[in-house]
């Protein structure tokens, strides 16, 4: 599970394995088995087990608040260089969700506050 929330980009991998590890149950053939709340087998739309890496990956998705931010779009006309001037900006109306006004923020509060 490790390996899944490292490879899936989780800012602490070790973190969701504690958060998800209850939601696991070895098997009698040595196997690991995905439980949903009711400690029965989690089946995909397949009919299959589900994976750890799907576990994972579907708790991420709920939950992106764990995952690592990462560059966006294109990368064409973007990233931290192209912050707005800040002195005019009204901090009450930035949406700490996006990377971009998290950044403008980050400008303002080390203009204003010097760190």
């Amino acid at each position: 599970m490790l390996t899944a929330a490292s490879k899936a980009k989780a800012i602490n991998p070790s973190q969701v394995v504690e958060l998800l590890k209850s939601k696991l149950k070895l098997n009698e053939s040595g196997t690991v088995d995905v439980m949903d709340n009711n400690g029965q087998v989690r089946y995909n739309d397949k009919g299959e087990p589900l994976d750890v890496d799907t576990l994972v990956t579907e708790f991420l998705t709920a939950n992106p608040h764990f995952v690592a931010a990462g560059p966006t779009g294109s990368g064409a006309n973007g990233g931290v260089g192209n912050v707005a001037p800040v002195g005019e900006i009204d901090i009450t109306k930035l949406d700490m969700n996006k990377p971009g006004d998290r950044e403008k923020y980050k400008t303002w509060r080390k203009q204003q506050y010097g760190r």
